[in-house]
């Protein structure tokens, strides 16, 4: 039988019109119906989400805070025994990260000391004792240049933890204005995060932070220090005794005295005279707080915080998108307390505000 050669063209241009219409009819199809498994795999993120991140370093080793001497003989302790480490975090570390679509990039940002040598000549030359846990000194502002280099060789020595704060605009713009004012000049011509010290508090206008402070009072501005908190922070009475140099007539505190003295003061007495009271955030004790949440269930856990598993770091985040600003309470307020370090400070910024006249 003869095969008629018009007949087997229109054959195979039928076969490929038939493939190329049914692959047409399956693309409309896939467009056309909702996909119910790629929309539960969508991220819910939107342009609109603001995210705070505090990063805390745990301590290298564990400082015990029960006396002035086992404070001081666990810090030596944790330097000696860690002494060839390249980089160490004595007593810790906290800084923070915002991402916002109201900044271009991310802004990484935390407090610290440029180096140990003013610290080291506080105690070593002018022997100012445990006065050194309230004194000021230079500050290094650190970027995000230097941060995630920390992130990555903090968590890879299981020594890091974090809280992720998804945020509303307001108070995205809160944290925004704080950091503007407080890395800029003020009107008397001082950078307030040109300066570190751990009776500072940022939110106290023209005042500098500790590492821990910086953090914890942008909490605080945005409404989101809550009750947990109270976990985060030590509180004693550095007795005066333990404090030299020129904040207590120059008498020069011997290490031996510290490591012999058992006990903190017990609060009776004067301020200035007897004691100094001292608050710090202690970025260890925020560490654990995050680990102990983190192996409770969730009936246990604090109202709020949830469990983060997309990071080889352990983390919580926390919603607070619902919390709102309050527009009438200003981000810096003047202090109404003071004490003997807080003098001093201020002592230096008139310093500079006569130099600059």
């Amino acid at each position: 039988m003869k095969t008629n050669p018009e007949l087997c063209l229109f054959s195979t241009y039928r076969n490929i019109f038939i493939a190329h219409f049914s692959n047409f009819l399956l693309l409309l199809f896939l467009f056309a119906v909702p996909q119910t498994s790629t929309c539960q795999l969508v991220d819910n993120s939107t342009a609109d989400d603001h995210e705070l991140t505090i990063y805390v370093i745990r301590s290298v080793g564990e400082m015990n805070w029960e006396s002035p001497s086992t404070l001081y003989k666990s810090y030596i302790k944790a330097y000696t025994s860690h002494i060839f480490r390249k980089k160490m975090s004595l007593t810790g570390h906290l800084f923070v990260k915002l991402s916002t679509p109201l900044l271009e990039e991310p802004l990484y940002a935390g407090m610290c000391t440029p180096s140990r040598k003013e610290r080291r000549d506080f105690v070593l030359k002018q022997k100012i004792g445990l006065g050194v846990l309230g004194a000021s000194m230079k500050a290094k502002l650190e970027d995000k240049n230097d941060l995630i280099k920390k992130i990555d060789y903090f968590s890879r020595k299981n020594e890091l933890a974090f809280i992720t704060y998804h945020l509303n605009q307001e108070a995205t713009s809160r944290i925004i204005e704080f950091y503007k004012v407080f890395t800029s000049k003020s009107q008397i011509n001082n950078i307030p995060s040109d300066y570190y010290g751990g009776s500072l508090w940022p939110r106290y206008k023209n005042e500098g932070a500790g590492c821990s402070a910086f953090g914890i009072a942008i909490l605080q501005i945005i409404g989101l220090l809550g009750e947990e908190s109270s976990s985060w922070v030590r509180n004693v009475n550095i007795p005066m005794n333990l404090i030299g140099g020129k904040f207590n007539e120059m008498h020069k505190i011997k290490s031996k005295m510290i490591r012999r003295t058992s006990c903190w003061h017990n609060g009776r007495g004067k301020e200035e005279i007897d004691f100094v009271p001292f608050s710090i955030y202690d970025p260890s004790m925020i560490y654990n707080w995050i680990i102990q949440q983190r192996a409770l269930p969730n009936r246990l856990r604090t109202s709020g915080y949830f469990l983060t598993e997309e990071s080889i770091v352990p983390g919580l985040s926390s919603d607070r998108r619902h919390v709102q600003i309050n527009a009438d309470e200003p981000i810096f307020i003047p202090r109404t307390n003071s004490n003997l370090f807080i003098k001093d400070y201020l002592g230096k910024l008139n310093n500079i505000q006569k130099e600059s006249q």
